[in-house]
């Protein structure tokens, strides 16, 4: 069975409107877990090893700005079709464009409403960690 895809809010539509700006670089971090055990002793120095062979995986934030409401509908249908971080999906990576499976993590997908009169606008941020 083939995983759900993260969806590409970047229409056509958005596109000519100017309200979608695709994902947002400046939200976009990447950063690697931790893999040790580490241990105090007494004598001031650590201990150390690898809890498991697996290579660290990875976390990404990233985000949009100023998405239009129908955007952020598609996104939060997303996101309640994966139930959170219950499934596993392919998302495609903004900065190598490769595709990666992963689930949503750390605070999940956040919503901030940027947009002024009849103008709905929103930012996103959201976390998917490599499964």
């Amino acid at each position: 069975m083939a995983n759900p895809v993260f969806p590409n809010i970047v229409t056509a539509e958005a596109v000519t409107t100017k309200m979608s700006t695709g994902e947002d670089s400046s939200k976009f971090a990447l950063e690697y877990e931790d893999p040790s055990l580490q241990t105090k002793m007494d004598g001031g120095y650590v201990v150390s090893r690898a809890k498991f062979t697996r290579p660290p995986r990875r976390t990404w934030s990233s985000g949009y700005t100023s998405i239009s409401d129908a955007d952020r509908q598609t996104l939060a249908n997303f996101y309640e079709s994966v139930m959170g971080g219950s499934v596993i999906f392919d998302w495609t990576c903004p900065q190598d464009k490769q595709v990666y499976q992963v689930r949503f993590v750390g605070g999940s997908l956040k919503f901030r409403y940027v947009g002024v009169g009849t103008t709905q606008l929103w930012d996103v941020s959201y976390q998917v960690q490599e499964a």
